[in-house]
Formats: structure tokens, C-alpha cells, sequence
């Protein structure tokens, strides 16, 4: 998997203390995109689903939930299949994805990795973002994006309504900001 960072704890992206995986590659180029340096796969590192997994391994405290978010996760759907899967069963149900797809886009790719990513995760943010539909409500960064709730494992209220925060990290020498603005 192309992946541009992983970070924890995450408070800003769900309920509790999460584990974020920033995935690179997009097709989509939102105008607007908070996040333009993960469309392309440069300065990414293409870590197999085991190397995830170690990195799971080292974090010592408990993970509350999993955060997902790219560039477009469902680019790399077959891993991202067997991350979720692992994800699920290892670590927490509570795992939600970012797609610039809509649900109904990615129902119809007909793909068995999709609709078992689908099938596992607890919440799928979907929608192409809309810099002048940016309401400043909720996870989600525009008013078209929707919020979807396949499965309470956890308090999501403040998903559809909350209030904004951002969340700085120091990452590889660099301070990094996490949220949505």
C-alpha cells in the first residue's frame, strides 16, 4: 500500500483515541483539497499489509477506533481489503474510511474487495470535497459529502454535528496538522 503517514493518537477524526493511516494516490483533485500532497504517490512508502500490521504492534496503549483517509483509500482496495479485515478482527470495529467516491459509485464498481470493505467498516465518509460547500460542520468537509453509519460501535454524534478541531503532531521533523478545517 502507498501510505504517507501514520499517526496516533488522533483525537480530531472519531470518538477516542485513534490510529490515522493517510493513504497516497487520488484521481479526484478536489479544487480545494486540504490534503493535495497525498493525490500523488511520490514521497509515499509502499509498505506491505504485514508492515501495517507492525506498526499496530508497536503501539502500546489501546486503540479506540481506526481512521482511514488518503488521498482515495479504495484506489488500493485489495489491501485495503485485508487491512480493514485485519483491522476488524484484531484491533477494533470501529473503522471509519474517507473516499472522495459516493456510496453508490463504489457499490456499482461491483468488486469483491469494495463491497468486503463495505461490509466491515463502522462508517464511510464519502463524497468528492466542495471548497464552497465547506459548512464547517461535523467530520465531513463539504455538505455533499455524507456520513454514513453502518454500525454504532461507538458514540459518532459528533461526526454529523460537532465542532472542528485540528490536532498537531511533530512527524518525521516537520509539524504536521490533522483534522478537517
Amino acid at each position: 500500500m502507498y501510505v504517507k503517514r501514520v499517526c496516533y493518537p488522533i483525537r480530531v477524526l472519531g470518538p477516542g483515541n485513534r490510529l490515522g493511516i493517510w493513504l497516497a494516490g487520488c484521481n479526484k483533485r478536489c479544487p480545494g483539497c486540504m490534503s493535495p500532497e497525498l493525490q500523488t504517490i511520490e514521497d509515499s512508502k509502499n509498505l506491505s499489509v504485514e508492515e501495517i500490521k507492525r506498526i499496530f504492534a508497536k503501539v502500546t496503549v489501546r486503540i479506540d477506533g481506526v481512521t482511514i483517509s488518503g488521498g482515495e483509500p479504495f484506489l488500493q482496495a485489495r489491501e485495503l481489503h485485508e487491512l480493514v479485515q485485519y483491522i476488524k478482527q484484531n484491533i477494533t470495529e470501529d473503522i471509519i474510511v474517507f473516499s472522495g467516491y459516493k456510496l453508490e459509485e463504489l457499490k456499482q464498481m461491483n468488486s469483491d474487495f469494495i463491497n468486503g470493505i463495505l461490509d466491515s467498516i463502522s462508517v464511510l465518509i464519502d463524497g468528492e470535497y466542495v471548497d464552497e460547500l465547506n459548512d464547517g460542520i461535523g467530520i465531513r468537509g463539504s455538505s455533499n459529502q455524507h456520513v454514513h453509519i453502518f454500525r454504532d460501535c461507538n458514540d459518532y454524534s459528533e461526526l454529523l454535528t460537532g465542532e472542528r478541531k485540528l490536532q498537531t503532531f511533530r512527524y518525521n521533523g516537520q509539524i504536521l496538522v490533522v483534522g478537517i478545517q
